[in-house]
C-alpha cells in the first residue's frame, strides 16, 4: 500500500490541495484524521 501522507503533506503546502481535499482524501481512507489534522498544523505553524 502507498503510503500517501507525506504526498498529500507536500502537495498541501505547495497549494494544490486545500482543505476540502483533505476531507476527501480521510474518507477514501488515504490518510487518517490524524494525519489530516497534523498536515494542517504543521503548515499553520509555518503561515504564522
Amino acid at each position: 500500500m502507498f503510503n500517501w501522507y507525506n504526498t498529500i503533506k507536500q502537495y498541501f503546502i505547495l497549494g494544490l490541495y486545500k482543505k476540502p481535499q483533505l476531507e476527501v482524501f480521510v474518507k477514501a481512507k488515504w490518510i487518517t484524521t490524524e494525519q489530516k489534522q497534523e498536515i494542517l498544523h504543521s503548515t499553520a505553524k509555518t503561515e504564522g
